[in-house]
């Protein structure tokens, strides 16, 4: 056999004698190589084992593909779970917080008309009036909510607690009128999820509740109020608020 693959190759010239070589060369080599595996396998049979096995495709079972499963979907509801408690603390804190800055705001809404108030007991227009949940004012603080609508002046303004609707409203009234025409009025609610809303005024020796129907105040040195909200409605970590006011004299 190598005679006559000799013989053929002597003759042939030129790139058919090259690639014929080559050829050649690349099958002696092939047939070492097998030749040598074949020792080292008859030698090692655990080789020859891995070596078949390294031949094969590589593969999941189904057990193995219905544990990942398994695992991927516990980790997705952890992962849920845990972005939904974060979204929930978030929406609470969110609301304690609007709801601390609209309590902030009713105050110092409050203690500045009250610190610019006029008390004239003679004058209907300008008494001070306060009752069980309710106290009204006149002021002539300019109007910081319905600013559109109210013009400068002596303004009205009555604070009422609405023990059906939680909520503590707040309504303005314009004193200044011409002829007939009647002043303009402006209402909006400040605060809700309360339950108790109650004044107190001083008189220059004690605190007194304010309770009953709306009546007008003796003279008064300076007003307080105080709010309790209901279960889980405070922004604060106590459910009742209290602040005070001067009056001035």
């Amino acid at each position: 056999m190598t005679s006559v693959k000799n013989s053929y190759l002597l003759n042939n010239t030129g790139e058919n004698t090259f690639f014929l070589r080559m050829h050649f060369i690349k099958c002696r080599n092939e047939a070492a190589f097998t030749h040598s595996k074949k020792c080292k396998f008859q030698k090692y049979p655990e080789l020859l084992s891995r070596w078949k096995n390294s031949s094969r495709e590589a593969g999941f079972t189904l057990v193995e593909v219905l544990l990942a499963l398994t695992l991927l979907s516990l980790l997705f509801a952890l992962a849920n779970g845990a972005l939904f408690s974060m979204g929930r603390i978030s929406g609470k804190t969110i609301a304690s917080m609007q709801k601390a800055r609209a309590l902030e705001f009713c105050v110092e809404t409050m203690r500045k008309e009250l610190g610019e108030a006029r008390c004239d007991p003679a004058d209907d227009r300008f008494q001070l009036t306060g009752g069980e949940g309710f106290l009204s004012y006149s002021t002539t603080r300019s109007e910081v909510i319905a600013r559109t609508d109210m013009p400068r002046g002596f303004l009205q303004v009555e604070w009422k607690f609405d023990p059906d609707k939680k909520t503590l409203q707040r309504t303005v009234t314009d004193l200044v009128q011409r002829g007939k025409e009647i002043g303009k009025t402006a209402s909006s609610t400040l605060l809700d999820g309360l339950i108790r809303v109650s004044f107190e005024m001083h008189d220059g020796k004690q605190w007194t509740l304010l309770r009953g129907k709306p009546t007008v105040l003796p003279v008064t040195q300076a007003i307080a109020v105080e709010l309790e909200f209901d279960k889980g409605q405070s922004p604060f970590s106590t459910p009742i608020y209290k602040s005070a006011f001067a009056m001035p004299r």
